[in-house]
């Protein structure tokens, strides 16, 4: 996405262009002299780093007013006075590379050999798995890792916590400890659920597709849709493991047992809920 092709003119021509994938309450736009491009996930590059000219050329960006892509903890400038004056911090502060939200939280939760590996479990869903090899799958993305040689394998459902939040607003913002209790008392697969409410990202890549309960009838109850809603989310991270066996297929149970709806898991997993 080109951000700048949205801001005021003179933005345009006085800071040059800056590449990013995501936006931010408070822009890195205002606050560095010096600006730095996602580097993979903007699509601009290569995973060498290089700039792919053929996308340079079709979004109309010159590649020498792009700045070099630093990698997280490098420095990318100082905090300008104006914007030191906007946000009280003082003026000149050093300013680091970043990386994306579920990079970094893979990271921090101790995601950096081969076979460690995390579901994530936001708005959204990620799956992601340390590798030594950049696993180039069209059906998934791939981010470097902050560590350097290292890579993350990864996938995203356009959903889980979102859709989980969803229902319980249509049951009456019940308690989802209520919620997760009565779905344990179910059978399992009573009501099929799709979970594609916002399409699909990984691995289907489809924004088309539509959410789906399936099988319900008069005496199924409110139970039996949360709990296929849980089982539809943790088959969802499923389909990641089957499309590409970098990521544990034990992270089905795993999942499974966090929602409080299955057996305990045979491995351990990392877990981490937003």
């Amino acid at each position: 996405m080109v951000r700048a092709a949205r801001r005021p003119a003179p933005v345009w021509k006085d800071e040059g262009c800056q590449i990013e994938t995501s936006a931010s309450s408070l822009s890195p736009w205002r606050l560095r002299a010096s600006r730095v491009p996602g580097g993979i996930e903007s699509g601009l590059c290569t995973l060498d780093g290089k700039h792919v000219d053929a996308v340079l050329d079709a979004s109309q960006v010159d590649a020498e007013r792009l700045p070099p892509v630093l990698n997280p903890g490098q420095q990318a400038g100082r905090l300008l006075a104006a914007a030191a004056e906007a946000t009280g911090l003082p003026a000149g502060v050093p300013l680091l590379a970043s990386g994306a939200d579920h990079v970094l939280s893979a990271y921090a939760a101790g995601v950096a050999e081969p076979g460690d590996w995390l579901i994530k479990l936001g708005a959204a869903g990620d799956i992601l798995a340390a590798s030594r090899e950049n696993v180039v799958d069209p059906r998934l993305y791939l981010d470097a890792h902050p560590v350097p040689g290292r890579w993350l394998p990864n996938g995203c459902m356009a959903t889980s916590g979102s859709l989980i939040r969803w229902y319980q607003s249509l049951a009456g913002g019940e308690d989802l400890l209520t919620l997760d209790a009565e779905a344990a008392e179910r059978a399992p697969a009573a009501v099929l659920c799709l979970p594609y409410f916002l399409g699909e990202k990984s691995p289907l890549h489809d924004p088309d597709l539509r959410g789906t309960f399936a099988g319900p009838r008069l005496g199924h109850t409110r139970a039996d849709l949360y709990r296929s809603v849980l089982e539809a989310i943790a088959f969802g991270f499923r389909h990641h493991t089957v499309a590409q066996p970098i990521f544990l297929r034990s992270a089905i149970l795993s999942l499974i047992l966090a929602m409080r709806v299955s057996l305990p898991p045979t491995t351990p997993c990392l877990l981490e809920w937003e």
